[in-house]
């Protein structure tokens, strides 16, 4: 079981969804302190989590040529994940609670300890880990158990804290995620104990109910549930996040057919070139950028192409389209027509008319442009446009 659990696979994909909730997590830096903590929270913690793979330890050990050195970064790593998370509380709590503020510098304490205990721990590059080869040196002893019992009492404040707000959460998505959060702290609560007991056996040979190989599986499977349980709460909170992060990827996708036929016609309104499309797609954190500035081009080019199709031929596209209100319909056939007549170099010789959204947020901007690039390809429209240019004996036979 020990070894199952040690697979490369299994801390590989652990590894990835772990990593996978913090890239989902990084918009929220520039956002609201309650959220800029909690993208700070699952960024250490995910840290502290893969400096435990031993090639992950090796590669950093032999690079700086500090022995040990990803143990101490990956536990400090660990601490700063509890100071983010009790600040989450004393913010939300509205700093009504000193005893908060007062862990978050017990925790800045603890780790100023780690690091003084670091420098005079014994440490060999041929004998990775001192807690395993020199578990019964006092200096080993009280930074094992001092990293533990801060870690516990993060586990437990977040625990307490957790299991208050989810008591009176509604039922939904958000009751559900501070169940899963608050599985995690106890989960990891059941691991930090664990610990202290595996760091006292090999420290002052207190015995254990079970064998050493044993207790390292049992220590493990708790230590994954309690990072699964946390990364489920996680994902489950931002669910609604993620949702509108798809849709607004797959928005700014379909928009690029009709981005780049208008901005083709109208090169002067492009504010910027879009990156490589592979760096366009994987580009996550400046999608919100990129697609606003993508419905600006649009529209600048749109309004611009416009005025290049006078009254009469609005008037002959809104009879073409019939009767009633065409809506985004009409905005299609006349910028269909102003595509078809613009001339190379020409100036537009009337007003532009656009039917912006009535809704003020780039979502509702986005899905009336998709309905807008959806509409200029349907072959009704198109066919509205030709009977438009067919009637009007001014223009030339190469723009029908």
């Amino acid at each position: 079981m020990h070894h199952l659990l040690n697979a490369p696979a299994v801390w590989l994909a652990l590894i990835s969804v772990l990593w996978l909730a913090v890239v989902l997590r990084v918009p929220a830096l520039r956002r609201s302190a309650g959220k800029r903590m909690g993208a700070l929270l699952f960024l250490a913690l995910t840290s502290g989590v893969t400096l435990t793979a031993a090639t992950v330890r090796a590669a950093l050990d032999s690079a700086t040529g500090v022995p040990d050195l990803s143990i101490l970064l990956g536990h400090l790593a660990m601490l700063a994940a509890m100071i983010f998370s009790v600040r989450i509380a004393d913010l939300v709590s509205g700093g009504r609670h000193r005893a908060l503020r007062h862990a978050q510098l017990a925790f800045g304490a603890a780790m100023v300890l780690l690091v003084a205990l670091f420098l005079v721990i014994p440490r060999r590059a041929d004998q990775p880990d001192f807690g395993l080869w020199h578990g019964r040196d006092a200096a080993v002893l009280t930074y094992q158990l001092i990293f533990q019992a801060g870690l516990g009492a993060g586990l437990l404040t977040n625990a307490v804290f957790l299991f208050r707000h989810w008591r009176r959460a509604p039922r939904g998505q958000v009751r559900a995620a501070l169940l899963q959060l608050w599985l995690a702290c106890v989960l990891g609560l059941g691991y930090a104990a664990g610990r202290v007991w595996q760091v006292l056996n090999i420290g002052l040979g207190v015995p254990t109910l079970l064998e050493r190989y044993q207790h390292a599986a049992v220590l493990l499977l708790m230590m994954y549930a309690a990072l699964l349980c946390g990364v489920a709460g996680v994902l489950l909170r931002s669910a609604g996040t993620v949702r509108g992060h798809l849709r607004r990827l797959v928005g700014y996708r379909r928009l690029r057919p009709l981005w780049a036929r208008l901005t083709d016609a109208v090169p002067g309104t492009v504010l910027r070139p879009p990156p490589h499309p592979v760096l366009d797609l994987l580009s996550v954190t400046t999608l919100e950028l990129r697609l606003y500035r993508r419905t600006v081009e649009i529209r600048d080019a749109q309004l611009e192409l416009t005025g290049h199709v006078s009254a009469r031929l609005r008037a002959l596209a809104r009879a073409e389209l019939g009767d009633g209100d065409p809506g985004p319909a009409l905005d299609a056939c006349v910028l269909e027509l102003a595509l078809r007549i613009r001339q190379d170099g020409g100036r537009p010789e009337h007003p532009g008319t656009v039917s912006w959204s009535q809704d003020a947020s780039l979502d509702g901007e986005l899905n009336q442009l998709v309905e807008l690039a959806r509409l200029v390809r349907d072959p009704a429209v198109r066919a509205a446009a030709d009977r438009v240019l067919s009637r009007e004996p001014g223009l030339s036979r190469q723009h029908r």
